[in-house]
C-alpha cells in the first residue's frame, strides 16, 4: 500500500512521541507503592451475637412503644470503646413519635459497653423497631439487632501526575 500523502504521516508520529515521553516522565515509584497491609481476619460473630442479644434485651427492657403501628430503624456509629456517634432514625410511616420513642429506649441503655476485642475502631449498629398497640389493649413488638463492622478505607495508589508544561 502506498501513501500519496507522506505528510498526514507526520501528526500521528508527533503525538505517538509525545505520549511515549509523558509516559516515560511517570514516577515509577507511585506504581510500587506497597499494598496497603490489613490484619488478618478474624471471625467475631460469636462474639458480636452475644454483644448485641445483650444490647437488644437491654433495649427491649425499657423500650415504651407509642400506639399504633409503627416501624423504626435506627442506625448508629460505635467506636469499640463503645461510644455512640451519628444516629440517624427513619420512620415508615413518618412518626416522630416512633422515632423519640426508639431514640429514647437507644439513649437510656449509653453509655453502650465496648465492642469485643479485635473489632475494626467503628461498627454500624442497625436497630429495627417494630410495635403495633390498639386501644384495646392488643399489643406487639419486635427489635432486630445487626452489627456490621466498617473496615477502614483502602488507600490508594499516590496519582500520577502530568508533566509541567514547558
Amino acid at each position: 500500500m502506498r501513501f500519496s500523502h507522506p505528510v498526514a504521516l507526520a501528526p500521528m508520529v508527533l503525538t505517538l512521541s509525545l505520549l511515549t515521553a509523558s509516559v516515560a516522565s511517570l514516577s515509577l515509584a507511585s506504581w510500587a507503592a506497597p499494598p496497603a497491609k490489613r490484619p488478618p481476619a478474624v471471625n467475631l460473630s460469636n462474639q458480636y451475637n452475644a454483644y448485641v442479644n445483650k444490647l437488644r434485651g437491654k433495649i427491649l427492657n425499657v423500650w415504651d412503644y407509642p400506639s399504633g403501628k409503627n416501624h423504626v430503624v435506627l442506625e448508629a456509629t460505635v467506636g469499640n470503646d463503645g461510644s455512640v456517634v451519628g444516629v440517624v432514625l427513619k420512620s415508615t410511616p413518618k412518626s416522630n413519635e416512633a422515632e423519640q420513642s426508639a431514640n429514647g429506649a437507644f439513649a437510656q441503655v449509653q453509655p453502650l459497653e465496648a465492642l469485643p476485642a479485635g473489632t475494626p475502631p467503628n461498627v454500624k449498629i442497625t436497630l429495627t423497631f417494630d410495635s403495633s398497640a390498639d386501644p384495646h389493649g392488643d399489643s406487639s413488638s419486635s427489635l432486630g439487632a445487626k452489627l456490621d463492622p466498617i473496615q477502614p478505607p483502602k488507600l490508594q495508589p499516590a496519582a500520577a501526575q502530568a508533566p509541567a508544561p514547558q
